[in-house]
């Protein structure tokens, strides 16, 4: 994979679980099912993040979800491009995206702008009733497990 290294992050699993606990509880228990859905899109595109970076920024990019999640990961693709980089919230492990190369870090921000353009398009999409035209696009950001339309 394009610069992704191997390296572990130092970090503090019950600080983490309790942390990610407590945004999942402030974020109305929306958190948890919105970083699953950009987990898959990650491993669907290059998986260029590793899992507990995702659901750092994810916790961090959110002041508020509401139920709309196809709003939020449009909101989510485009805050990311110039916050890919956080801190570990137990405060060991500094900044999260560190183990991404220059390259890396350019390939992913074009992927987040591709499903930002793209989320952005189908929500439009679904706001004007063309359902199968924002499927169709959800299912090239989300990939093939995405139910198709009809």
């Amino acid at each position: 994979m394009l610069g992704r290294y191997d390296t572990a992050l130092t970090t503090d699993p019950f600080a983490h679980h309790e942390w990610i606990a407590q945004r999942n509880k402030d974020l109305n228990y929306r958190l948890k099912p919105m970083v699953r859905m950009l987990k898959h899109w990650n491993n669907v595109h290059s998986k260029y993040l590793k899992g507990f970076h995702i659901e750092v920024m994810a916790a961090t990019a959110f002041t508020s979800l509401g139920g709309d999640s196809r709003k939020a990961c449009e909101l989510f693709f485009q805050w990311a491009q110039s916050n890919l980089a956080v801190s570990d919230p137990a405060g060991h492990g500094g900044d999260l995206s560190s183990y991404l190369s220059y390259s890396a870090r350019i390939a992913f921000i074009s992927n987040l702008e591709s499903a930002r353009q793209r989320a952005t398009k189908a929500n439009a999409a679904e706001a004007t009733g063309d359902h199968e035209e924002a499927i169709r696009l959800w299912r090239i950001i989300f990939g093939s497990e995405f139910p198709t339309y009809g």
